[in-house]
């Protein structure tokens, strides 16, 4: 894969079970457009390229339904996992595979208040520190590494490696690559809200994001 530099892709993680919500969960609609569309649009504002990571393609997982919107446009790829319900980490390490970019930024499909402000902040900043192969927001005391930024060939290698070691786990994996955290303050300069580490896991959150956005609408047309 030849990289082109300058270029930033983003990776979306859509291939998850749904299992607390109990029905997949990418094509539910908050307003006017599905989780995996709201996601997929603040992404588009800044990447040059969405590639999003769904299910293999015998599993029911809501990924064409959710993106029936956005279908038709030459920047969106679709990409199957090839086992299904593996966790994050091989949808990740495929994602930077793939990417044409070299530099990529890694979202869950169910982060429907993802702020460009953070995409194009924390690309940027990857960008300006050519030492460093990862940008890890910590908010909430966790780090967030399905809410961050990687240079493409070093952090694909060194995922597949971890995942050929046997590990599962995207925090645990990142032992040992050239990580840079980023402490929630400096986070909030692009998000002050925080709203974009908000995703969907069952009903009630389900709910809470409905509500969020009918404040948010609100507010917009007072503004």
């Amino acid at each position: 894969m030849t990289r082109v530099a300058g270029s930033q892709t983003a990776i979306v993680l859509a291939g998850g079970r749904s299992s607390r919500m109990g029905r997949p969960k990418m094509a539910l609609k908050i307003g006017a457009h599905s989780l995996l569309a709201h996601t997929t649009m603040a992404l588009l504002s800044c990447c040059r390229e969405v590639l999003i990571i769904a299910a293999p393609t015998d599993a029911a997982d809501g990924v064409e339904e959710a993106l029936a919107e956005l279908r038709h446009l030459p920047a969106i790829r679709i990409l199957h996992d090839t086992d299904a319900y593996q966790g994050p980490l091989p949808g990740i390490m495929t994602g930077l595979s793939e990417a044409r970019g070299a530099l990529a930024f890694v979202a869950a499909g169910d982060t429907p208040f993802l702020a460009p402000a953070l995409i194009s902040g924390l690309l940027k900043e990857l960008e300006n520190d050519p030492q460093t192969h990862a940008l890890i927001p910590r908010v909430a005391h966790c780090l967030q590494p399905l809410t961050a930024v990687y240079r493409t060939e070093p952090m694909a290698a060194h995922f597949r490696n971890a995942l050929a070691d046997g590990e599962s786990s995207p925090r645990r994996s990142l032992r040992g690559a050239r990580v840079r955290e980023i402490p929630e303050e400096n986070i909030c300069r692009w998000d002050p809200s925080l709203n974009s580490f908000l995703n969907i896991n069952d009903d009630r959150d389900f709910a809470r994001a409905r509500g969020l956005e009918t404040q948010l609408r609100a507010s917009w047309a007072e503004d």
